[in-house]
């Protein structure tokens, strides 16, 4: 499984061909991992493959994965490529934040996966790039909820990358091809109200007109198109700030500083969640909304199918990197950077949601989606939790 899984990052999430200089960032724990890339990234690119193996943000070494094309005979690099391996054993399961220490420290928002991403309106990236997740049983057991073994945690690893068979390239392209007509046809509708409703949820938003539709599917000024995330399901853009109204209850778990919440409800009053409660969590809650005044306006919305592996299989969100591709995410905070539109300049920033804390709640099962139409009719992007775009 580690060989499709290999050839699966090359062929498909980066999309490697010669000419291309590959850096890989790995810890010790998926060294082995790396350099099977690095071996197989080779024979495609016919250059070196430079290894770097970090430890708590710190470089240890560094070395090249040879071709074995000799020196004379390789190609001149055309583009550089970054792929960072995320070693999903290192996220903390189970840990509750000790409240004592202040929950709006950097340090603390990064550790739990909760620290928004910077806004760089002069920077894009501008080379392709993967954040590249490898398995482990902590991982595993934070998903089913119970001990898992290595095999099974495999078998759970193999599910939703869909790599239990040779078909995995074809699905992942299939994919890719649905997301980005879905962005197309969004991108292309004049509707900017967005209406959400579903169990004990009725919301209502409107996109700011300095954001797009975004699928998890990249593509550069050149044209070459890469897949930063796997796995990708969904496709996702900001509110404009102080637009949103209505009520929200969580369709799922998810955690909050390492602590469980459950059957949260918020209620959001132009723009800002003005009440919540939840079973479990609520302190949780109460000290992510302490951050900052940010914290509390709705920034985001995020849409998936509701009958994929990644439902059926992820009932619960844990690890940051499989919350908003695995559902329908409302996302509370720091907006999302990639919607922002190029030539946005900084005084329009307060039109998005501004916070360097970060929130994904996720949305019922059975939601429907409509975009208000300028001529006021509704366009129907999900019915009862599934697109039918």
């Amino acid at each position: 499984m580690q060989e499709r899984y290999a050839e699966l990052i090359i062929a498909i999430q980066l999309r490697l061909s010669e000419g291309d200089s590959l850096t890989i960032n790995t810890n010790a724990r998926t060294m082995n991992f790396a350099r099977l890339v690095a071996r197989k990234a080779t024979h495609v690119t016919k250059l070196p493959v430079t290894i770097v193996e970090t430890s708590m943000g710190k470089v240890l070494q560094t070395y090249p994965i040879d071709p074995i094309e000799k020196r004379g005979m390789r190609p001149q690099v055309k583009t550089s490529v970054l792929a960072h391996i995320v070693d999903l054993d290192e996220f903390p399961y189970g840990e509750d934040e000790d409240w004592n220490e202040p929950s709006h420290e950097v340090r603390t928002l990064a550790h739990y996966g909760h620290l928004s991403d910077p806004v760089f309106l002069d920077r894009r990236i501008s080379i392709p790039w993967a954040n590249i997740p490898y398995p482990g049983t902590a991982w595993a057991a934070s998903m089913l909820g119970r001990l898992v073994s290595i095999e099974e945690m495999w078998n759970l690893f193999g599910i939703l990358m869909r790599l239990t068979s040779d078909w995995s390239p074809t699905y992942w392209t299939e994919q890719a091809n649905v997301l980005s007509y879905r962005e197309k046809i969004l991108n292309t509708s004049l509707g900017k109200m967005i209406s959400i409703k579903g169990s004990e949820t009725e919301l209502i938003g409107e996109q700011s007109p300095l954001t797009g539709w975004i699928s998890g599917v990249f593509r550069l000024a050149s044209g070459r198109e890469y897949i930063p995330l796997l796995p990708v399901q969904s496709v996702h853009t900001a509110f404009k700030t102080g637009s949103t109204n209505g009520k929200v209850r969580a369709g799922s778990p998810f955690t909050l500083f390492g602590t469980p919440v459950t059957e949260a409800a918020f209620t959001i009053e132009d723009g800002v969640v003005v009440s919540y409660d939840a079973r479990e969590g609520k302190e949780a809650l109460k000290k992510y909304f302490e951050v900052d005044e940010g914290t509390k306006a709705v920034s985001g919305i995020s849409l998936a199918d509701s009958n994929t592996p990644e439902c059926r299989y992820i009932s619960r969100l844990v690890h940051p990197h499989y919350k908003k591709e695995c559902r329908s995410i409302l996302h509370l905070g720091g907006v999302l950077v990639d919607t922002i539109k190029a030539g946005t300049r900084e005084d329009d920033l307060p039109d998005l949601g501004q916070s360097i804390a970060h929130l994904e709640i996720p949305l019922c099962h059975d939601i429907t989606v409509e975009i208000r139409e300028p001529d006021g009719s509704n366009k129907t992007i999900i019915a009862e939790g599934s697109f039918i775009l």
